[in-house]
This record gives structure tokens, C-alpha cells and sequence, in this order.
């Protein structure tokens, strides 16, 4: 019994004591590994040390590289091409485009200043540039200068295309009237028998077209009193023109995308300039026209249906559009390929014969019925 109860009791000392044995020994460890830890820092940190950081440009190397830019930009406004091109590390640089080199010319008499400059010496260097526009808007274009060590000078060795840090309100007005305008050349084209733009509408011939035919009752103005036209460009791939309206003061559509970097800030600006659409057809477009503008949200949901295998909704959402514009142009061929999709062929080509009743000379309707016949 007195020997049981001792071990009883040795047990229990363990049982009591073991905790702190444990705290010790983790401690210990612990502590161990954190020296180890201490002292790989400690050669880190003098290895890091050991390298030294690239000297910064001085004031004299940043003065040589402005200088450089000065040059290029002058030589090429005063038409000294053979000069400009000396400032260039290669003289037949991807970046010299015709419309690269209309783009500096407007620079002339325009105050720029270094916003940005990044790089070591020896090292390719990157200098940003700004500038503000007429309309109010503030761009931004980056130089890449190279360094020549042994000369101790700059040459450029490319430029990327100019960006807008902010567009103007004057340019924002002028971009929503160009979009309003295309937006009226695509409503239009709807009503085409070949469902094609030709080449009467390049320059001012495609507005002179929308007011002859009263789908504009007026044209919208350019705040900083531009001139829109219409450019022309032939796609082979689609045997078909394509369209773009642009003003003589502040460009295309395509100056959006020099804006916004996003593809889900881009989709935000397109979604107000679809609304300015709308304010911009109240006041300036016919009747036929602004029904077309007041129908986009229906038409939206139709596709939406055909995008989501939802053929019956999309189907009646079609006819009831249809009640009210029976040009309806892009949707006649979507449908139908929907319902060949389901395996409704013969909906599907009575489509087709809708539309070519409206469309005699659309190459793709004509080409779709002869593959639904074989």
C-alpha cells in the first residue's frame, strides 16, 4: 500500500510539474531559433549593405535630357527632319509615324514640363512629360532616353503614345456629339437596302445624308466651334466600309481609350455617353430617329435573352420591337442563328426571308439563306 501510494504520488508530482518543463523547453528552443534567425538578418542586412545603390541622375544629366527633348521637338515643328532624327538613338524608330509626328508639331508654343523621371546613369532612363490642351485637358507622354557613358549624353530611344491624366469638359461635350453622330450613322444604316455605308458618306457627305433623309433635324455643335466629318476606312475582311466620325478640334471616339487604363472605368464613360445619346437625340433627331434612340434599351434585352439561351423571350421581345421599326438590321441574323442553334430551322429561315424582303442586297442574309436551303 505505502508503495503504491508513493508512486501515486510521484506521479502526480510529474503530472503537476510537467507544464512548466514543457514552457522551459519550448522557451529555450525559441529562443535558440530566434538567434539563428537574428543572425541570418544580421548577414542579410551587411550583405545588402555591401551593394551600393546606382548614383542619381545629377542636375546637369537631367538638363542634357530635357535639352535633348527640346531639340527633338523643335527641329521636327520647324520641319528639320534630318536634325530631329540626330537626337534619336535608332533614326527609323518604330514611334515616327506620320500621326506621331502631326502629334508634336501641335506642340509648338506649348509649355512642357518633366513630371516624372526615373532611371540610373548607364541605365535606360524614363522621362514623362506634361502638357495641357486647348480644351483644358492635361496629357502625358513618356521618352526613353538612353545614356551614353563614355559622352555622358542622351539620345531618345522610343516614345509611347500620348495618355490623358484629365480631358477637358469642352473635349468630354465634343466626344458625346461624335458618339451621338455615330450612333445616328449605325440607326441609319439599318434602313440601307445592303445594309452598307458607300462612299458618299465620307467627310460631310454622311450628316448632309441624315438631315436630307430627316433623321437629323439639326446638328450638334462642337463647344470649341470644330467640324465633324465622317473617315472611310474599306475592311476587306467584311467587304464593307467602316465609319468613324471625328472633329477637326478635339479627334475621334478614339481618344477615349488614351483616357482610361480600365477596361471597367472605360465601360463607365461609354455608359454616360449612351445617356448623353439619348439627351443629345431628344433635341436633335426626327421622329423615326428618336424612336430608334428611345427602342435601345428593348433591343439590349433581347440580346440579353439570346446571350443567356432564353430564345422564347427574345423572340417575342423581337416582334414587339418590330411592331414599331421593322429595320432592325444586326438582330435579324442573331435571332436566326439562335434558333438553328435549338435546332428550329425552319424559324430560323423564315427569319431570313423577313429580312431579305427588307435587306435584297445584304451579302450576309443572302449567304445565310443559301446555307439554310442546302
Amino acid at each position: 500500500m505505502s508503495t503504491e501510494s508513493t508512486a501515486k504520488k510521484i506521479i502526480k508530482f510529474f503530472v503537476i510539474l510537467m507544464p512548466f518543463f514543457m514552457l522551459f523547453f519550448n522557451t529555450g528552443s525559441s529562443a535558440l531559433a530566434g538567434n539563428e534567425d537574428l543572425s541570418g538578418d544580421t548577414l542579410e542586412t551587411s550583405s545588402a549593405a555591401a551593394i551600393k545603390a546606382p548614383p542619381p541622375l545629377s542636375a546637369a544629366q537631367i538638363s542634357k535630357i530635357s535639352d535633348c527633348i527640346d531639340k527633338f521637338i523643335d527641329y521636327i515643328c520647324a520641319g528639320k527632319m534630318a536634325l530631329a532624327l540626330k537626337q534619336c538613338a535608332t533614326p527609323n524608330g518604330p514611334f515616327l509615324t506620320k500621326n506621331f509626328l502631326d502629334e508634336v508639331k501641335g506642340l509648338k508654343g506649348k509649355p512642357l514640363k518633366i513630371k516624372d523621371i526615373n532611371g540610373a546613369p548607364g541605365d535606360t532612363i524614363s522621362v514623362v512629360l506634361e502638357f495641357e490642351e486647348q480644351s483644358g485637358g492635361v496629357m502625358t507622354q513618356e521618352f526613353i532616353m538612353q545614356h551614353n557613358i563614355k559622352s555622358d549624353n542622351f539620345l531618345i530611344a522610343n516614345i509611347f503614345e500620348r495618355l490623358y491624366e484629365v480631358m477637358g469638359p469642352q473635349q468630354k461635350s465634343c466626344m458625346a456629339n461624335c458618339s451621338f453622330l455615330e450612333t445616328s450613322l449605325f440607326y441609319y444604316q439599318r434602313t440601307l437596302p445592303d445594309f452598307a455605308f458607300a462612299a458618299g458618306f465620307r467627310g460631310d457627305g454622311a450628316l448632309k445624308i441624315l438631315c436630307d433623309g430627316a433623321f437629323l433635324k439639326t446638328i450638334p455643335e462642337c463647344p470649341s466651334a470644330g467640324k465633324y466629318s465622317c473617315s472611310l476606312t474599306f475592311n476587306t475582311d467584311v467587304d464593307a466600309y467602316e465609319i468613324m466620325i471625328g472633329c477637326s478640334q478635339h479627334g475621334s471616339l478614339a481618344e477615349v481609350s488614351k483616357l482610361y487604363a480600365s477596361l471597367e472605368d472605360s465601360e463607365k464613360f461609354y455608359a454616360a455617353l449612351e445617356t448623353s445619346d439619348l439627351e443629345l437625340a431628344k433635341k436633335h433627331c426626327g421622329e423615326r430617329l428618336l424612336k430608334m434612340f428611345e427602342s435601345r434599351g428593348a433591343e439590349k434585352e433581347v440580346y440579353e435573352y439570346i446571350r443567356n439561351d432564353n430564345i422564347g423571350e427574345a423572340f417575342a421581345g423581337f416582334r414587339k420591337l418590330q411592331a414599331d421599326e421593322k429595320f432592325l438590321g444586326e438582330m435579324y441574323p442573331a435571332l436566326a442563328d439562335a434558333l438553328m442553334q435549338i435546332n428550329h430551322e425552319t424559324e430560323a429561315v423564315m427569319l431570313l426571308k423577313e429580312a431579305s424582303r427588307l435587306y435584297p442586297r445584304w451579302q450576309l442574309i443572302i449567304n445565310k439563306l443559301k446555307e439554310g436551303g442546302n
